[in-house]
């Protein structure tokens, strides 16, 4: 296969990939929320975690979904990264979510 040819191949390959995205947008915040909500009620408390994290890259500013990573974490054991999402919290506070930020501030406290 020339050159020209695998370029044209893998272009190819990319606007494959690209069509499948667009047929398949990322998860919304309140589906990855679902998604934890109904680990954590399995018992995976891990995968939990990780799915909030997912949540929280997208909502970086909602102190809620850091609480519950948080929560999330601490419920699995890793208490180094409870702490960490925990300071997150606190840090990307916003006015309308104060209770959750004072839930995290009790948590610290716990963690």
């Amino acid at each position: 296969m020339t050159a020209c040819a695998r370029c044209v191949f893998l272009i190819g390959c990319l606007a494959v990939l690209c069509a499948c995205g667009a047929e398949n947008p990322p998860p919304t915040v309140a589906e990855l929320t679902a998604l934890a909500e109904a680990r954590l009620a399995a018992g995976d408390a891990h995968s939990a975690a990780l799915v909030y994290v997912q949540a929280v890259q997208q909502a970086p500013d909602d102190a809620e979904l850091w609480r519950a990573t948080a929560a999330a974490f601490e419920q699995a054991g890793d208490y180094e990264t409870a702490l960490a999402a925990v300071r997150s919290c606190v840090q990307t506070s916003a006015p309308r979510s104060t209770e959750a930020v004072r839930e995290c501030q009790r948590a610290m406290c716990r963690v």
